[in-house]
């Protein structure tokens, strides 16, 4: 048995098994002007659609370009980002501000930050939830630093821990 007829039989048992317990999952295109309450979105304050919004992000990508091109400390920064950190910080009180494009990033990036000044040797360990994101999973993957993982929820179990 080869190697790929090996996988395609695993994902063949895994994908029976999941739809035996009715957690087979189907991706959907979108919900756009469906009677359908979508409360799996993070478009928590309802902006993906405001045409406001869209017509503001169709003006700016008119006159700036649209996506990234690069990442802000290969190429450049765009300006718009840098005004929109700096807003922040002046409404906040913050002394610095560093935007991201998600929650995901954001959770990768911590962790990179905290190895990054760690130059001598840290008496650090991080206790994750079972059920956290799965970025955090992935950002602990890269590092040194120690990480024990306990039952969702179980405090028993992260003091044993």
């Amino acid at each position: 048995m080869t190697t790929l007829n090996y996988l395609e039989e695993i994902w063949e048992q895994s994908h029976k098994k999941l739809k035996e317990d009715n957690c087979y999952r189907k991706l959907y295109s979108h919900f756009q002007n469906s009677p359908v309450l979508n409360f799996s979105s993070n478009d928590y304050l309802g902006l993906k659609n405001d045409p406001r919004i869209c017509s503001a992000g169709t003006q700016a990508a008119q006159v700036n370009g649209a996506g990234a091109g690069s990442s802000r400390s290969v190429l450049q920064s765009d300006s718009l980002i840098e005004k929109l950190e700096n807003y922040f910080c002046e409404n906040t009180g913050f002394k610095y501000a560093l935007f991201l494009p998600s929650g995901f990033v954001a959770n990768l990036t911590f962790f990179d930050v905290i190895n990054a000044f760690s130059f001598e040797e840290i008496n650090q360990e991080f206790f994750i939830d079972h059920r956290c994101h799965a970025s955090i999973f992935f950002s602990l993957k890269n590092t040194v630093s120690r990480s024990s993982i306990f039952k969702h929820n179980d405090l028993t179990h992260l003091e044993k821990k």
